[in-house]
């Protein structure tokens, strides 16, 4: 049973049924993984490939919450050009030459 800031028991509302749900989508995914099931990585790695790209709007397509994630990343920066590299970073493979 869930209980408000003061203590008291009270039903479950949206927000937490919602995060229940992306808590279970995580360790059911976390389960597959240590499985070994085929394919299941498929979209980690996608999403890696996007998190090395700055692409976040692929990010959030991926993300088990697009609806928050994308809320979150808005909330310190909303603008569109934010959501996409525009420029080359200074680490990485190529500048270690």
């Amino acid at each position: 049973m869930l209980r408000d800031a003061q203590g008291t028991p009270g039903p479950a509302n949206r927000e937490d049924v919602k995060a229940g749900i992306i808590a279970y989508k995580i360790a059911a995914h976390a389960a597959d993984v240590a499985r070994k099931r085929p394919g299941v990585r498929d979209r980690d790695d996608e999403l890696s490939r996007a998190r090395y790209r700055f692409d976040w709007n692929r990010q959030f397509e991926l993300s088990l919450d697009p609806e928050t994630a994308r809320a979150m990343h808005d909330e310190t920066l909303p603008e569109e050009g934010f959501k996409m590299r525009t420029s080359v970073p200074c680490a990485g493979p190529s500048s270690a030459r």
